[in-house]
């Protein structure tokens, strides 16, 4: 049988310890790969997909047969068809954006708008990453905003790792689809669930707007650094914290990271001009309408009823038994792809231009498209067989506060192997809540932390690291990005734990 968590306590210490050193073993593997061995995100998730069925058919459950991987299968596609449709998306929309010279565009733009570098960093990550990544979630706003920092003259792993931090607002990502779904399988409500991400992620999200003004060479507490970093991430805490109180959880996001965007204009404009020819309306324009047409449609089809309700009935993909259902309308990579096809004609692409951003979108995304599947099967492998059981039953024989406080390491383990807050909470979630009954622990601190720790851990998780590789060019280069990305989380995991220790249980 399966060595699961109703097992394990029925084993000697040591056996407990190799059991945990070994179920962690894919996942050293695989960061290993990438890290050390400096290959790709794609050959780290097979990597670490072989050892894990290696580790369980041998180690974990002798049982683990052609059955039990066509289960592990269905819900690794089940689970990656989502994303990889708002990748395929993501990555049209911004080869015909880059083809069409829009990105020039609209980075002229910006840094008209917000002449000061600190500021532009700011506005980019917390403002207009935040709000894609609010509205549409699974890595889209690192897709929007990774050109523009490229564009702006910032290196490409630079500019890849800014942005990543977008990533700070992972619980509310696809209009809190995660934290929607933590709520429902733990009972906490979800306004509840989403004032303790607000508050167990605001050091992270500090720490994200510190980071980034420290990788552009900007001292965080300098000049007007830090006047720039309070406001700007202050606003997005305060907008989050009212939006949730006021009843609206899910657009929390994207109103935090709209009032950054006119925070940081209005900022912008008290400063110094920035000289040079005048802008050109017809092509400003013309780079905003793709844009334009993807925040209207994501908005009218998530805050209308209505529409929502019709899309979400059409062409409905459904695995009852998996409890999966997709509206592939509804779904922003549709919408995404719709604003690759209005970016066609508004950027006066001719078909042969159309074409090549085309193909060159295929080619990234089958690359993109292989990390993610490895990886996410590769978490499923270690769900299916009991490992995951093993890494978080030590949890369950800790002291009260220990236990507390590892709730968010449970939680990122689970964010970084399936770079989303929603796969984590549906794998640990079940844990998470016996770890609080047994623990006398309150039910909305551990769901909180899982839910807040597996969203961190998705800023430096290997899908979303391979993503923003993939709109910087540099397949094959996610070590160095790792390197930079997985510092922010252990610090910001550091904080939540510390935060937890100190409040009253």
């Amino acid at each position: 049988m399966a060595y699961g968590i109703h097992a394990l306590p029925a084993l000697d210490h040591r056996c407990h310890t190799m059991l945990v050193l070994l179920a962690a073993a894919p996942i050293l593997l695989a960061a290993l790969t990438i890290l050390w061995a400096r290959r790709g995100a794609a050959t780290a998730g097979l990597m670490g997909l072989i050892s894990a069925i290696l580790l369980a058919v041998t180690v974990f459950d002798p049982r683990f047969d052609l059955a039990t991987s066509a289960d592990v299968g269905l819900r690794t596609a089940l689970i990656a068809a989502p994303i990889l449709y708002v990748l395929l998306g993501g990555v049209l929309l911004y080869r015909v954006l880059q083809t069409g010279g829009a990105l020039d565009t609209l980075a002229d733009l910006v840094a008209r708008t917000t002449p000061d570098p600190g500021l532009r960093v700011l506005l980019l990550v917390f403002g207009l990453g935040v709000f894609f990544e609010s509205a549409t979630g699974f890595g889209v706003g690192t897709i929007v905003v990774a050109p523009l920092f490229l564009v702006l003259g910032y290196p490409p792993v630079m500019a890849a790792f800014l942005a990543l931090l977008a990533q700070a607002a992972v619980p509310w990502g696809a209009l809190a689809i995660g934290t929607e779904l933590g709520a429902r399988l733990s009972g906490v409500p979800i306004v509840t669930l989403s004032l303790w991400a607000a508050g167990l992620t605001a050091p992270f999200i500090v720490l994200c707007g510190w980071a980034g003004l420290r990788a552009v060479g900007i001292h965080p507490t300098t000049g007007r650094a830090p006047y720039h970093l309070a406001i700007t991430s202050g606003t997005m805490i305060a907008a989050i914290v009212a939006t949730t109180a006021a009843g609206a959880p899910e657009l929390a996001g994207c109103a935090a990271g709209l009032a950054v965007v006119l925070v940081c204009t209005v900022i912008g404009h008290t400063g110094a001009t920035v000289s040079g020819a005048p802008v050109d309306r017809r092509q400003v324009r013309a780079a905003i309408l793709p844009l334009a047409v993807l925040i209207a449609a994501l908005s009218i089809t998530r805050m209308v009823p209505e529409v929502r309700a019709v899309l979400q009935g059409v062409w409905v993909l459904a695995v009852p038994v998996e409890k999966f259902t997709l509206s592939p309308l509804h779904h922003p990579g549709f919408w995404l792809i719709v604003a690759a096809i209005v970016a066609v004609p508004a950027l006066s692409l001719s078909p042969r231009r159309a074409a090549g951003a085309l193909v060159q979108g295929l080619r990234q995304w089958v690359f993109a498209a292989s990390a993610i599947l490895g990886f996410i099967a590769m978490g499923q492998v270690m769900a299916a067989s009991g490992m995951t059981d093993a890494l978080a039953a030590p949890v369950a024989s800790a002291p009260r506060w220990l236990a507390t406080a590892l709730a968010p390491v449970i939680g990122a383990i689970g964010g970084y192997l399936t770079a989303s807050n929603a796969g984590s909470n549906a794998i640990f979630m079940p844990f998470q809540l016996t770890v609080a009954e047994i623990g006398g622990i309150s039910t909305a601190l551990i769901v909180g932390a899982q839910n807040a720790g597996a969203s961190i851990a998705c800023l430096a998780s290997p899908g979303r690291v391979a993503l923003a590789c993939l709109v910087t060019g540099q397949q094959g280069g996610e070590h160095a990005l790792m390197k930079r990305a997985l510092p922010i989380v252990g610090l910001g995991l550091i904080a939540m734990a510390a935060l937890l220790v100190i409040i009253p249980r």
